[in-house]
């Protein structure tokens, strides 16, 4: 998840708000699947050429991902900039959830795969916008952000929190609202890049301070799953499909602590709930 700050001008955050789009659309750039692990075409999961270019606003003419809906921006937006620097977390503290998809050669132990497909993006980038991408590798992006907005040492243009941090800082006004660049056409957040399931969840009176995308593999390391034992919902709840609820969109976090209350109780009957209780 890469999010623009308030540190940024505007033009400076239009321009950024272009390169977040780039990079977002060439983040699987290198990462095709093989015919027999999906059944749709490369340009359409991975952003690779297909035999047949695609040509529409989310390819350029060599059936690329590309925001080619913003091309006409391009020139007016970047003006003289060089590159753009991303804030990420580093492997000092983070040594599982730091991030490697910003800047290739960064880290011994990263597997050969994505770091060439990071490095065939950034080489696109560079070659069609002139743009080179930078990381900025701390200990604590969220902190840094927080300093960074306090007193403004121009040390990075994107940052990249963890999902916690996001929906912290975005209280704090920290983020830009990327609905405001979309009605400028800088950005698409309908684009096939992007996980509109995030857009969709995160999205507050249709206002999005951060959401998800082909950037980031983080998504992939971090996911969780919530486990059940169906006999013990069906005991209390009989014919609850707690599938169809998410399907249906009514799977929240507040639906499973009401239906957790139904299974919790003071199993030592001492007053208070603790790990030796239910």
């Amino acid at each position: 998840m890469t999010h623009p700050v308030r540190i940024l001008h505007h033009r400076a955050a239009r321009l950024l708000s272009l390169l977040l789009c780039v990079l977002l659309a060439l983040g699987c750039a290198a990462c095709g699947s093989t015919p027999d692990e999906t059944s749709e075409s490369p340009s359409a999961v991975s952003g690779t050429a297909s035999e047949t270019p695609a040509q529409d606003e989310y390819h350029d003419a060599s059936g690329k991902y590309w925001p080619s809906y913003s091309d006409e921006l391009r020139n007016e937006i970047i003006g003289g900039r060089t590159e753009v620097r991303v804030l990420a977390y580093n492997n000092t503290i983070q040594n599982t959830y730091y991030s490697e998809e910003i800047e290739p050669d960064m880290y011994e132990t990263t597997d050969a795969k994505p770091n060439d497909a990071v490095s065939e993006r950034n080489n696109y980038v560079s070659e069609k916008l002139g743009i080179t991408v930078k990381a900025v590798p701390v200990d604590d992006v969220q902190e840094t952000l927080r300093q960074e907005l306090l007193v403004n040492t121009n040390a990075f243009d994107i940052a990249m929190p963890f999902l916690g941090a996001c929906a912290v800082l975005a209280q704090e006004n920290s983020f830009y609202d990327l609905r405001e660049f979309e009605r400028e056409g800088i950005l698409d957040l309908s684009a096939p890049w992007y996980d509109q399931n995030a857009n969709d969840s995160l999205s507050i009176q249709n206002r999005v301070f951060f959401t998800v995308s082909d950037i980031s593999i983080m998504q992939k390391i971090v996911s969780t799953a919530v486990i059940y034992n169906t006999e013990l919902i069906e005991s209390k709840m009989p014919g609850l499909d707690l599938f169809q609820m998410v399907l249906d969109k009514e799977w929240t976090l507040d639906k499973m602590r009401e239906i957790g209350r139904q299974f919790a109780s003071d199993s030592n009957g001492d007053g208070a709930r603790d790990s030796k209780d239910t």
